[in-house]
């Protein structure tokens, strides 16, 4: 799935990330993005505000 979207000129969000384990394989597959727990629980808006100035945006290519 990821290839055909690149093949395609679309970029590649995995949802639901949980650990480092499918973080990895992601990666190497060429995922673009990810979100999930693996980065964050979920967040309230201002505690959304803090993370968003304490991290920089988590491109994996």
């Amino acid at each position: 799935m990821i290839e055909m979207s690149h093949e395609l000129g679309k970029k590649v969000v995995a949802e639901g990330i949980e650990n480092e384990a499918q973080f990895s394989l992601l990666k190497d597959a060429g995922c673009d993005y990810i979100q999930g727990n693996y980065y964050s629980p979920a967040l309230s808006l201002d505690e959304f505000k803090l993370f968003i100035k304490k991290s920089e945006c988590h491109m994996l290519t």
